[in-house]
């Protein structure tokens, strides 16, 4: 009998066909149940997200931030040109200074530091280094099927094991290359019970840890959530340095191996990694999962989501997400 994989390879990703939206909940069911992370906080136990989730319109792309998108990858293709973080957190600078100088935000709304004003950006779709990801698996099946212009294509929901910097950090350091340094894994207290001026500080020091020049994996979610992000149970996962891309840094936080999504031995179907009393051990060890849907599920989903009272007037709110859910019902197959 051949060895379990997990027995070689404790941590590690799998990608998971779904063709059966059911076995995929009663899959999403059991992995939250066996998977026991906590977040302690000065000797107090405090429940925390046993996995994040993100949805993505496309199986094939991987998770990047729009920053990366934007403007470090054009940079990183280009050989002949180098990739500057100083130059990158210019712009940064540049681009949180202007909206914070022409954005129509009352003095007593105003967020105070960085990271709350690259949240409130990413809110109105300015490219920043923040990642949104959700604590709720229906919302990112819900994400996953907004981009219209992908409705041929296979669709993806990443699930992301949680951690913290409370969490046995210093065993899981790991090296992006020989020659830098440790990955560090950051939570930042803000995302705990306890919020205060520290907790904004901190996060201003983290954002600005270039010159420290070590990675760093952010969980974040700012003080003050505004209402759409409560809504979707909302949080981002960033990289400190804008000149590193986000994937290997996610790798070496959850302590998984970057090459197994495209290795067929990491690949099974859910009714392969679903079993008679639970999940396939390998798989229940996998830190990250990239739940890959048939096109074929896109309407069935949006059928289980309306039944949920999953729409965009319930994750979004407003007179206008109103008008996109309306126009959304007009597209969907079924209808016409």
């Amino acid at each position: 009998m051949e060895e379990s994989i997990s027995k070689k390879l404790p941590f590690h990703t799998f990608t998971i066909r779904v063709n059966d939206l059911y076995k995929w909940l009663e899959m999403i069911v059991r992995m939250e149940r066996i998977s026991h992370m906590r977040i302690s906080y000065q000797g107090e136990e405090l429940l925390g997200p046993k996995w994040l989730y993100r949805g993505q319109a496309n199986s094939e792309w991987d998770i990047a931030s729009s920053f990366e998108r934007l403007v470090f990858r054009p940079i990183y293709n280009e050989p002949e040109l180098k990739i500057d973080e100083e130059d990158f957190r210019e712009r940064e600078k540049a681009a949180i200074q202007y909206f914070r100088q022409w954005a129509d935000v009352s003095r007593q709304d105003a967020p105070i530091v960085n990271g709350e004003w690259l949240a409130l950006m990413q809110h109105y779709e300015i490219p920043t280094r923040l990642i949104d990801f959700t604590e709720v698996p229906l919302m990112a099946l819900a994400f996953s099927l907004e981009d219209t212009k992908q409705e041929d294509s296979n669709f993806a929901i990443w699930a992301v094991l949680g951690s913290s910097s409370g969490y046995e950090t210093q065993e899981k350091l790991r090296q992006i290359s020989p020659s830098s340094k440790s990955v560090e894994i950051l939570d930042t207290l803000s995302y705990r019970a306890r919020c205060d001026e520290y907790d904004r500080r901190e996060v201003n020091r983290i954002l600005a840890g270039c010159r420290l020049g070590t990675p760093r994996v952010l969980r974040y979610v700012p003080i003050g959530m505004n209402d759409r992000q409560k809504r979707q149970r909302g949080l981002f996962l960033t990289g400190t340095h804008l000149g590193q891309a986000f994937m290997p840094l996610l790798h070496y936080w959850t302590e998984t191996n970057a090459n197994d999504l495209q290795n067929p031995r990491f690949e099974i179907g859910i009714t392969d990694a679903l079993t008679s009393d639970g999940i396939k051990e390998d798989v229940a060890n996998a830190h990250i999962i990239k739940y890959e849907f048939d096109k074929e599920l896109r309407d069935k989903a949006r059928i289980l989501l309306r039944c949920c009272n999953l729409t965009d007037l319930t994750r979004y709110g407003g007179i206008e997400k109103v008008a996109k859910e309306t126009k959304g019902l007009l597209v969907e197959r079924f209808y016409r």
